[in-house]
Order: C-alpha cells, then sequence, then structure tokens
C-alpha cells in the first residue's frame, strides 16, 4: 500500500531546502506519494516525485492569517494518510485535520518559536504581547493533540519538553551531500585576492551589517578582500540599512549580492571562497542550529561564526573560530589569522568536511523521519 502525505507551509517557499530537498524527496524516493501545499505564485506541477500544489501568493505574513479556510480546504481535499505542516501559525489547521481527518498529524518545529514571537513584526503591535504571552502554552498542549511532534535541534526539543511536550523527534537540518560534488578552486571566486562568503536571508539579525563593517575592516588593514552574499534580503529596510552602511563605509565595490541560488549553485559558489561566515546575533538564534555552518564545512571552508549557544557543541578549533558579536575587530581578526594562513586553512577545511561526512548529513538524519513516518502509519493501520 502506498500511503499518501501532505506536507503544507505558509512560510516557506516551493524550494525550501528542509521541506522540498531534504524531507520530501526523501520520502519520495522511500516510496511515499508526497504532496506539498504551499503559499506560491506557480502552477501545480510534480518534481522528483513530489506534487506541488500553489495555492497564490498572498502579499503579508499577516493576511496568511485570512487565507486559512482556504489552506485547509486545499489540504484536507488530498485525502492524505498523513499531514505534516512547518510553520507555527498552522497549528490551529493542524488541529482542525486532527479533528475532521483519521490521518497522522506532525507539527514541524524549525526554531524556538515562543523566543522569537516578540521579534516577529509582521504581527501587529496590538496583539503582539498577548500572542506572545499565550503561545508558549498553546504550542504545547495543542502538540500533545497530534500525533508527533519534529523539533529541528535538541534546543527546540528541551524547550517543548519543558512545558510537557512527550512525542518529539528531533530531526537536524543538516546539509543533503548526496549527489552535491564540490571541487575547491578558490583562484575562481572574485578579483579579489581573498573572498568570504556568506549563504543565507540578509537581515541585520543575520550578521549583515556586521559582515560588511569586517569587509572594511580588513580593507583599511590593506587585505584585498571581498564578500559574496547568496540570499535574499528578507525585507525592503533590510536591503536599504546593508547599502547605507555600503555607502557609509565605502566598500561598495567590495560587496556582491547574488540573489537566491539553487542548492548546487550554492556549493559551486562556495567552493570559491577562502572563509565562511555566520555573524548572526546570538540572542536571536539562541536556540538555533544554523545550517550554512555544515555548508560550509562541506565546501572546504573555515568558519568563522558568533557565539551562539545552542550551536557551540557543534563548532571545534579544527574548522571554526567563535567570535564575539558586535565586535568588528575580533572578527576581522579571527579572518585575518585564516586569510594569512592557506595550510591552515586547507586543514581545517579537510576536516569539516570530513566531520560533516561522518556525523553531520541529511544522510545520517532522514532515517529518523523515515522511523517516526512508519511508526505513525503503522499505528494507524
Amino acid at each position: 500500500m502506498t500511503h499518501s502525505i501532505v506536507h503544507f507551509s505558509t512560510a516557506h517557499n516551493v524550494d525550501d531546502t528542509r521541506i522540498f530537498y531534504k524531507q520530501l524527496q526523501t520520502l519520495a524516493e522511500n516510496g511515499y506519494d508526497c504532496h506539498y501545499v504551499v503559499f506560491d505564485g506557480g502552477v501545480r506541477e510534480t518534481r522528483n516525485g513530489v506534487t506541488i500544489h500553489p495555492i497564490g501568493r498572498q502579499s503579508s505574513r499577516i493576511r496568511r492569517w485570512w487565507n486559512f479556510p482556504q489552506m485547509f480546504s486545499a489540504v484536507s481535499n488530498l485525502n492524505a494518510d498523513l499531514y505534516h505542516f512547518h510553520d507555527w501559525d498552522l497549528i490551529p489547521v493542524g488541529l482542525l485535520l486532527r479533528l475532521r481527518t483519521s490521518a497522522r498529524i506532525i507539527y514541524d518545529a524549525h526554531e524556538d518559536y515562543p523566543h522569537l514571537i516578540d521579534e516577529r513584526e509582521w504581527i501587529p503591535d496590538s496583539i503582539r504581547p498577548v500572542v506572545s504571552a499565550a503561545f508558549p502554552r498553546f504550542e504545547a498542549q495543542s502538540s500533545n493533540h497530534l500525533d508527533g511532534v519534529v523539533a529541528a535541534t535538541e534546543w527546540i526539543a528541551d524547550s517543548l519538553h519543558s512545558r510537557g511536550v512527550s512525542d518529539i523527534t528531533t530531526i537536524h537540518n543538516f546539509p543533503k551531500i548526496r549527489h552535491i560534488e564540490v571541487e575547491r578552486d578558490p583562484a575562481e571566486a572574485t578579483d579579489s585576492a581573498y573572498t568570504l562568503v556568506y549563504a543565507g536571508g540578509l537581515s541585520e539579525v543575520r550578521g549583515l551589517t556586521d559582515m560588511i563593517r569586517v569587509v572594511a575592516e580588513l580593507r583599511d588593514r590593506g587585505l584585498d578582500v571581498s564578500l559574496v552574499c547568496l540570499g535574499e534580503f528578507t525585507s525592503e529596510q533590510s536591503e536599504n540599512d546593508a547599502r547605507a552602511c555600503l555607502h557609509t563605509l565605502n566598500v561598495q565595490d567590495a560587496v556582491e549580492f547574488l540573489g537566491r541560488v539553487s542548492y548546487q549553485q550554492m556549493f559551486e559558489y562556495l567552493s570559491t571562497a577562502d572563509v565562511g561566515l555566520a555573524l548572526l546575533d546570538v540572542e536571536h538564534y539562541e536556540g538555533g542550529i544554523p545550517t550554512k555552518l555544515f555548508e560550509y564545512m562541506y565546501a572546504e571552508l573555515p568558519v568563522v561564526i558568533t557565539d551562539i549557544q545552542a550551536t557551540n557543541r557543534y563548532v571545534s578549533q579544527d574548522w571554526g573560530r567563535i567570535v564575539p558579536q558586535n565586535n568588528t575587530t575580533k572578527q576581522a581578526d579571527a579572518v585575518a589569522d585564516l586569510l594569512a594562513d592557506a595550510a591552515l586553512r586547507s586543514e581545517m577545511g579537510s576536516a569539516g568536511r570530513n566531520a560533516v561526512e561522518s556525523r553531520f548529513s541529511w544522510e545520517s538524519e532522514q532515517d529518523r523521519l523515515l522511523e517516526l513516518y512508519d511508526r505513525l502509519l503503522s499505528e494507524s493501520n
């Protein structure tokens, strides 16, 4: 019997790496009939064994709340054996599916949401304090009415467990390395002697202006350095702030924004760089494990990363350097030390690559997803 499964999301796009490239493709390769319902403006299509059901773009995140009936209708009409949703604001839809269908329901907690709600600017100021106060209990109680919860990190799992959630499976968002070829060729990066790289969304909390300041500091020291950013700005304000910072520090020609690229293209760009940057806001990402850390490692890049509590267990001196937040001098010192020693960069790159291949890849995590599905669907039978 082929089981039908539906993943759905309001906040993630069609090409989301965790949802589409890792989870859904793994499930499709293992014989599941896979569907992905998402707020997007494309057309229905089947790609890599996954049928994508776009239900239209929304002008803002808050407006998506008014379209939850549309989301519920779209997913319930697929009559799946299992539903797997990826956003905290879809919990009401998950609960309604629990009441109206006999399917199994999984909630995937990508982040420690109670910690982050106060920072969600798209939630109106008038209701944000109420949502922030009520959500931790609501999330926990709702989760216990579902069939399973997936947590992207141990920190998220511990937070849920401390609030009484029982059935939690931790499935890390490590990079999917099968079929990804990486050949180091730093000479092809840019016209500069050294290239720094960042992959991910572009915003202040992701360290965008901090990275620009590091580039300016290094160039003031006489180092011919450039920065390549792979990803989209998270807001118009983020882009305006970044371009203002570039202008103020006079490094417009040293920073390149390439936008969103494919997964394979990302690794191609990483392979031409010298150092990977992850100067993330330590409070915002307190419970997060940035996937870019492992992507840099797989591309044999030494990593300079801020002191994120949940991530430190994965950062070794063998492949990374931990730096304080909001300290451009020390951040630039760490990068400069790496740029000054090509042999050290190569040694750290090899150590990071070996760690990903042996411990930190999606291929080492996917069995947990398959075991969870097998257990839940066996119980339903």
